[in-house]
């Protein structure tokens, strides 16, 4: 009986050891995926954060200029509400021509938003910012001129030069 008993436990023991080694054996895949484990938890982690974020210093004088730009064409859509009085006084514009001229920047600036948009993802905003302010300076500058050129009922000078300045001016956003 003693040594059935023996046989028997060492019998249970040996199954045992064989339960734990093929619940040991480690396959190809099993290697792969451990491997896989292993060098994601290598990879460094990044450091706590913190909610500030902060800018690089080389980036200051790109940000100052973004906002001059932006500053000046919230002006410039400003200021011809504020200079209709004088010219219309002068020029003996009506309510209804006022509201045209002041309206055609919103027909430049919402026909060319789009566009700009997608010119942005395409070519360089730099450039596209460049050339959007240049022809908003411009644009702004002929506005008296097209004013005069502008005689009675017929207002096509000012009221085209005033949907470019809103076109130009479209450039602001998008970039």
């Amino acid at each position: 009986y003693g040594h059935e008993r023996f046989s028997l436990q060492q019998k249970l023991e040996q199954e045992s050891q064989v339960e734990k080694t093929e619940a040991n054996i480690i396959t190809d895949d099993d290697e792969r995926s451990l491997s896989n484990i292993n060098s994601i938890n290598s990879y460094p982690q990044p450091p706590e954060t913190t909610n500030q974020q902060t800018i690089d210093s080389e980036f200051y004088p790109i940000l100052a200029l973004c906002f001059c730009v932006t500053l000046l064409s919230a002006l410039d859509r400003v200021a011809m509400s504020i200079a209709i009085l004088p010219i219309s006084a002068e020029f003996g514009y009506s309510e209804t021509i006022k509201g045209q001229i002041s309206s055609a920047v919103s027909y430049g600036y919402g026909a060319a938003i789009l566009p700009i948009g997608l010119a942005v993802s395409v070519t360089s905003a730099r450039m596209l910012m460049m050339v959007g302010v240049f022809l908003w300076s411009t644009a702004t500058l002929c506005t008296p001129i097209m004013a005069e050129l502008s005689s009675g009922s017929i207002l096509l000078p000012l009221l085209t030069i005033r949907a470019l300045m809103g076109a130009a001016e479209a450039v602001v956003l998008p970039t």
